[in-house]
Protein backbone atom coordinates (compact mmCIF):
# COMPACT_ATOMS: atom_id res chain seq x y z
CA UNK A 1 0.00 0.00 0.00
CA UNK A 2 1.53 3.44 -1.00
CA UNK A 3 -1.37 5.83 -0.25
CA UNK A 4 -4.58 6.15 1.18
CA UNK A 5 -7.10 9.14 0.82
CA UNK A 6 -10.38 10.49 2.45
CA UNK A 7 -13.24 9.45 -0.52
CA UNK A 8 -16.65 10.76 -0.54
CA UNK A 9 -17.78 7.18 0.78
CA UNK A 10 -14.93 5.30 2.45
CA UNK A 11 -10.64 5.84 1.33
CA UNK A 12 -9.17 5.46 -1.91
CA UNK A 13 -6.31 2.30 -1.62
CA UNK A 14 -3.39 3.27 -3.79
CA UNK A 15 -0.94 -0.01 -4.02
CA UNK A 16 1.55 -1.44 -6.05
CA UNK A 17 1.74 -5.31 -6.98
CA UNK A 18 4.77 -6.71 -5.14
CA UNK A 19 5.12 -8.87 -8.10
CA UNK A 20 5.75 -5.76 -10.30
CA UNK A 21 3.68 -3.39 -12.39
CA UNK A 22 1.58 -0.19 -12.34
CA UNK A 23 0.49 0.86 -9.29
CA UNK A 24 -3.76 0.51 -9.01
CA UNK A 25 -6.33 2.60 -6.67
CA UNK A 26 -9.21 0.49 -5.51
CA UNK A 27 -12.14 2.03 -3.32
CA UNK A 28 -12.74 0.83 0.38
CA UNK A 29 -15.43 1.14 2.66
CA UNK A 30 -13.08 1.11 5.36
CA UNK A 31 -9.19 1.04 5.85
CA UNK A 32 -7.85 -1.48 9.29
CA UNK A 33 -4.11 -0.65 9.78
CA UNK A 34 -2.47 -3.58 11.68
CA UNK A 35 1.51 -3.07 11.69
CA UNK A 36 3.27 -5.92 12.98
CA UNK A 37 0.45 -8.20 13.85
CA UNK A 38 0.48 -11.96 12.71
CA UNK A 39 -2.35 -13.41 10.45
CA UNK A 40 -5.05 -15.33 13.75
CA UNK A 41 -6.10 -17.78 11.75
CA UNK A 42 -5.50 -20.89 13.05
CA UNK A 43 -9.35 -21.26 14.65
CA UNK A 44 -10.87 -20.33 11.57
CA UNK A 45 -10.66 -24.06 9.79
CA UNK A 46 -9.06 -23.03 6.81
CA UNK A 47 -6.92 -26.20 6.12
CA UNK A 48 -10.32 -27.69 6.64
CA UNK A 49 -12.44 -25.96 4.24
CA UNK A 50 -9.11 -26.29 1.45
CA UNK A 51 -7.87 -22.61 1.34
CA UNK A 52 -4.58 -22.21 0.45
CA UNK A 53 -2.06 -20.15 3.00
CA UNK A 54 1.34 -19.18 2.19
CA UNK A 55 4.61 -19.50 4.56
CA UNK A 56 3.87 -16.63 6.59
CA UNK A 57 -0.05 -17.65 7.15
CA UNK A 58 -1.60 -14.82 5.04
CA UNK A 59 -4.43 -16.92 2.76
CA UNK A 60 -3.80 -16.58 -0.63
CA UNK A 61 -5.86 -14.62 -3.03
CA UNK A 62 -5.58 -14.17 -6.90
CA UNK A 63 -5.90 -10.84 -8.39
CA UNK A 64 -9.64 -10.12 -8.10
CA UNK A 65 -9.09 -11.16 -4.09
CA UNK A 66 -10.49 -14.36 -4.70
CA UNK A 67 -8.95 -17.68 -2.32
CA UNK A 68 -8.52 -21.10 -4.42
CA UNK A 69 -11.65 -22.00 -2.91
CA UNK A 70 -14.73 -21.20 -5.03
CA UNK A 71 -18.21 -19.20 -3.75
Amino acid sequence: VTGVAKAKKGAAVTFEPVKGGAAETIAADVVLVATGRRPYADSLGLKEAGVEVDERGRVKTDGHLRTNVPG
